[in-house]
């Protein structure tokens, strides 16, 4: 036996299984297994993250996400299962996955909510929706909140910043004017999205409209 493989078999093993046993035990030593960093979710490599995830019980999950999205989910998992089914679990949930949330209890709003209702409104950022927000969001929330409580609204608030130029359209028959254009509100009725905008300028040719 090798001095520092120590085998659990049993004496009467035989001679050809205790042989394996010793060939297998070295070649296993030899075998580097960097324990401390397959365990943590920001050193680990990308393509262990699917199982990392599943080792630390993460429940809601999507590989479509981002590496930074997957690994701040693996790295929260344990501390939001100590607080599953409380209102700071739900808000670490979306967080992990699309930003700040505040939760908005049926004693905050009792105009609006019911005993044992509650809304989430959510500020998605500069990164914008799509239409895998609200389920995603939506999971998570009833992953993580408790069976009395019953969410009533989820309130997306999307924040778009960038340079917008300009939009120019035409009708048979009218003389338009445009420039630049500026969003000033959006309008949402869950479904479907209204751009509100103003523009005056130039003078343009008409013709048949199109954008």
């Amino acid at each position: 036996m090798s001095n520092e493989i120590k085998s659990i078999l049993p004496s009467s093993t035989a001679e050809f299984e205790q042989r394996l046993d010793i060939a297998v035990g070295e070649r296993l030593s030899e075998i580097n297994i960097p324990t401390e960093t397959l365990w943590d979710a920001w050193r680990c490599p990308e393509w262990w993250l699917p199982y990392l995830a599943y080792a630390v019980s993460v429940d809601f999950w999507r590989a479509e996400w981002p590496e930074e999205t997957k690994r701040r989910v693996i790295a929260s998992s344990l501390d939001r299962h100590r607080i599953k089914g409380t209102a700071a679990a739900v808000r670490q949930a979306i967080k992990d996955i699309r930003g700040d949330a505040q939760l908005i209890e049926w004693f905050h709003e009792p105009q609006n909510l019911k005993p044992g209702e509650f809304a989430v409104e959510v500020n998605t950022g500069d990164s914008g929706y799509d239409p895998k927000t609200d389920e995603e969001l939506t999971e998570a929330i009833h992953t993580n909140k408790n069976t009395r409580s019953h969410l009533k609204e989820l309130r997306i608030t999307a924040v778009i910043s960038g340079d917008f130029k300009q939009m120019v359209y035409a009708q048979t028959g009218d003389a338009l004017e445009c420039q630049p254009w500026n969003i000033t509100a959006t309008i949402s009725d869950g479904s479907n999205k209204h751009l509100v905008y103003a523009q005056i300028g130039d003078v343009i040719e008409a013709l048949p409209w199109r954008f």
